[in-house]
């Protein structure tokens, strides 16, 4: 799927300028944003696919996508995931069982504040839900440590929607997981990612994408968010 990325506290976009030796990112407002796609954890420009986001500038691709140095892949971090029609967010709920108390998935109003809807989503093809309040992550219908104790719920993204690979069903717009299963054309179900860290899989230092002094730099943390918009904006 197509994705625009915003950089939150400026509203501005990434957008991608020719220079004399190649490409470069630069900020620009919306009308101006450079599209991209993912794939195997790679951020790839859209109208130039030769090239990947490898830090704060674009790099030319001279291998097979997959074989793609790894330390150039990226993650998803601590966003807000909101169903875009019904404006809830994912969240975190408390549900008493005969003999324990556990934390499982519901849907709240939007609270770009609340750290309880915060959560990792990654660009990969197949990933775990992992709370950021809890530090963990989602089970057979809770939250749990992932300790190798209990089969992780592995998630995945599909058609802007949130698909459970094993369930085959996808977080509807209560974000809950829907009665029926997976359609390649419910637009009901469009889940957008807000506020996320971008980061390095594969940490070495300055791993985020960040924003200074007006240009697209890395940085050590994660002041810098990104919202991640469709490619119908």
């Amino acid at each position: 799927m197509v994705i625009y990325l915003e950089h939150e506290a400026s509203k501005k976009y990434i957008g991608i300028i020719n220079i004399s030796n190649g490409l470069k990112l630069t900020l620009v407002d919306k009308d101006k944003a450079a599209p991209f796609y993912t794939s195997y954890s790679r951020i790839i420009s859209y109208d130039h696919p030769e090239y990947i986001l490898a830090g704060p500038h674009l790099e030319k691709i001279t291998h097979k996508l997959k074989d793609i140095d790894i330390f150039k892949t990226w993650t998803l971090g601590s966003c807000n995931l909101q169903n875009s029609k019904s404006g809830k967010s994912l969240d975190i709920k408390e549900v008493k069982k005969a003999s324990s108390t556990i934390q499982t998935i519901t849907g709240s109003n939007t609270d770009l504040l609340s750290s309880s809807q915060r959560s990792m989503s990654e660009s990969r093809e197949k990933w775990m839900l992992k709370s950021t309040k809890l530090g963990q992550v989602f089970g057979p219908g809770k939250f749990v440590d992932a300790d190798g104790k209990f089969t992780v719920a592995p998630f995945r993204w599909n058609a802007r929607q949130i698909l459970h690979q094993t369930k085959g069903r996808t977080l509807n717009p209560n974000m809950q997981f829907s009665a029926t299963d997976f359609d390649f054309n419910d637009t009901d179900n469009t889940v957008v990612a807000l506020g996320c860290s971008l980061s390095k899989l594969i940490p070495l230092g300055d791993d985020y994408l960040s924003v200074k002094g007006g240009s697209v730099t890395m940085a050590p943390d994660d002041t810098s968010r990104w919202n991640f918009h469709y490619g119908d904006i």
